[in-house]
C-alpha cells in the first residue's frame, strides 16, 4: 500500500454533514425573517443552491456572485420581499452556528493527527468553515486550513493549489492525497495538481465527469491508508 506523509481534507460532506447543516441554518434564518420555510420550499432551495456550486467549480461566477445569486432567484420564485445580501449575512450566522460531523470522522481525525501532516481545502465561506471547525473542536486535528475565499483562487485552479502546496511542510507530491467529496473541484483540482485523490462518495453518485480519482470510497473503512479503521460504523 501506498505510503502517504499529507492528507488534504475537504469540508462540506467530507467532514461535516453540509445536508443536516444547511437544513438547520436556512430554515433557521427564513423564521428569523418572519417567513416559515416549508419542506418543499427548502429543497428548491436545494436545487438552486446547488446548480450555483456547480457554475462556481467551473468558474463561471465568483463566490461572492454565488451569495448574492441564489438568494435572488429563490426570492423571485417565492415572492418573497428581502434584500438578498442581508440574507446572505443572516444565513452565514446560522450556519457558523452548525458543524455536524459525519459518524466515524472524529475518530478517525484523532487516529491520523499524530502520523500524517493533515490540512483543510475547502470553497466554503471562511467565517463559516473557521466556526464550525471550532464548533466541532476539529481545528486542533489541522496544521493549516486553506480557504479559497482568503487565497482568492477557488478548487480546482492550479493556483490555489500552488498556494498549498508552499505552505505545507511536505513537498513531495507524490506523498500527498486529496479526500473530498466533489469530482468536480477535489478529484480534478487534484489530477490537475498532479496529486492522488480519493472520492469519498458515500451519496454513490455516478461520475460523469472528467475527474478521474486515485480511489473511490463509500466509507472511510475503506481508506488507502496503513492503519485499521475498523471502528469506524
Amino acid at each position: 500500500m501506498k505510503k502517504y506523509k499529507t492528507l488534504l481534507f475537504d469540508i462540506d460532506d467530507t467532514l461535516f454533514d453540509f445536508s443536516i447543516d444547511q437544513e438547520i441554518s436556512f430554515k433557521k434564518a427564513m423564521n428569523n425573517i418572519g417567513y416559515e420555510c416549508t419542506d418543499e420550499m427548502y429543497n428548491r432551495y436545494n436545487d438552486i443552491n446547488l446548480s450555483m456550486w456547480k457554475l462556481l467549480d467551473e468558474g463561471k461566477i465568483s463566490l461572492q456572485e454565488l451569495f448574492i445569486k441564489r438568494f435572488e432567484v429563490f426570492f423571485k420564485e417565492y415572492n418573497i420581499k428581502e434584500n438578498p445580501k442581508k440574507f446572505n449575512k443572516e444565513l452565514d450566522y446560522a450556519f457558523q452556528e452548525t458543524g455536524t460531523p459525519i459518524e466515524g470522522v472524529e475518530e478517525l481525525l484523532e487516529s491520523l493527527k499524530d502520523n500524517y501532516e493533515l490540512a483543510i481545502t475547502s470553497n466554503g465561506p471562511k467565517a463559516q468553515q473557521y466556526h464550525r471547525l471550532r464548533n466541532a473542536n476539529f481545528d486542533k486535528y489541522f496544521s493549516k486550513i486553506f480557504i479559497s475565499e482568503e487565497l482568492g483562487y477557488n478548487k480546482p485552479d492550479q493556483k490555489y493549489f500552488d498556494i498549498v502546496f508552499d505552505n505545507i511542510k511536505n513537498k513531495d507530491k507524490s506523498s500527498i492525497m486529496i479526500i473530498g467529496d466533489s469530482l468536480t473541484s477535489d478529484i480534478i483540482g487534484g489530477n490537475n495538481a498532479g496529486i492522488d485523490t480519493c472520492w469519498y462518495n458515500a451519496k454513490k453518485k455516478e461520475n460523469t465527469t472528467t475527474a478521474r480519482p486515485t480511489y473511490e470510497i463509500k466509507s472511510y473503512t475503506e481508506l488507502p491508508l496503513e492503519e485499521n479503521f475498523s471502528f469506524i460504523k
